[in-house]
This record gives C-alpha cells, structure tokens and sequence, in this order.
C-alpha cells in the first residue's frame, strides 16, 4: 500500500456539521432546548442562553448562535456571572453619578459623584461594588452651599428662609429638603 492509496475521510476538505458544546461561566450554567444529554455536538443556527445562579446577572452576551463555520457568535466578547449591587446608590439628588463601565451595577463597577453648582457633597467622591454586591462605601449626599449671608437661625439658608425647593433671583437652588441644614462657615448645620 503506498501513501496514494491512502485516502483521508475528507479529502482534505472537511465540512463543519455544527459546533462542539462550550462551557458556561462560572456561577452560571447553559440552558438548551429540545435536546438530549448526550448530544456533543449543537447543529448550526442552534441558540444557547447563558442563565446565572442565585442573585446573579449576566454581563456580556447572553444568548450565543452556531455558526456555519463551527463557531459561535461573539466568542470575543466574555460572558459573566456577577451579583448586582442595589441600584439606589446610582443615583444623586442635587448631583451626578457617572458609572465605569456603563451598564447594570454588579461587582467591578465603580460610580463616581460629583454635585451641581450650589451644592456640597458630603462623603466619598467614589464607590466601588465589590465581590459581594455592597458598595463599599455609603452613599454620600449633596447639600445646599449656604452663604454666611443668607443664614438664618431656624430657618435656614435663603433670604428670609424660602419655601423648600424655591430658587432664588441668582437662578440657585435653596433649602432643598434641608430645614435649618446647609453649611455655614465650613461646618455642617443640623440636616433634618
């Protein structure tokens, strides 16, 4: 028998019928329909959705598709397993908060708080969700900047202590939910 006798199963062309099974991520398992365990191999078209255990969301694609070439789509682009943080710390009345990355807050998300003129914030400029879904820090708050001329004793910050949420001539924001609070002098007066 000589090596021209010898024939390759696929004539050195071989077809792709579909893809090999992929492994979920961690946290997570592979939901497939309307197929058997011991398939090893997924036709092509077939859709796998990642779904995640416990408290958990997916981060990344959650559905992937088998491609002719016996691929699946989007294997660049890593699929998680990750707790979600309360979303409550997303947001900032009086000020801004600028999340890295962009999307749902789960672990590895850090929000960055700023407050809008006429304000202070009072805490922590960041927050970091960490491997447990808690922020690591509390949420900070800003409150309303009150000139030493416009404080009150007992009414608090604004000429002649305007109604809560009132603007003032100058196009400020005043009082906003601070009765007798703001700060004065640096110092932070009692905040209700």
């Amino acid at each position: 028998m000589t090596p021209a006798d010898v024939q390759t199963p696929c004539n050195a062309v071989c077809v792709v019928s579909g893809c090999a099974i992929i492994r979920p991520p961690r946290d997570g398992g592979i939901r497939y329909r309307g197929l058997t365990q011991d398939v090893h191999v997924l036709p092509v078209d077939y859709e796998i959705e990642y779904i995640c255990r416990g408290s958990r969301i997916i981060v990344g694609p959650k559905v992937r598709k088998c491609l002719p070439n016996g691929t699946w789509t989007d294997l660049n682009q890593l699929s998680r397993c990750l707790l979600l943080c309360p979303r409550v710390w997303t947001s900032l009345e009086n000020g801004r908060v600028s999340p890295r990355p962009l999307g749902p807050p789960v672990e590895g998300t850090v929000l960055h708080y700023s407050c809008l003129p006429g304000f202070v914030l009072m805490g922590r400029n960041s927050s970091h969700c960490n491997k447990m879904g808690k922020w690591d820090t509390p949420k900070p708050v800003c409150l309303c900047e009150c000139p030493a001329s416009l404080w009150t004793p007992g009414r608090g910050c604004g000429e002649g202590a305007r109604s809560e949420g009132a603007r003032s001539e100058g196009g400020g924001l005043r009082g906003l939910g601070l009765r007798g609070g703001g700060l004065r002098g640096g110092g932070l007066r009692g905040a209700v």
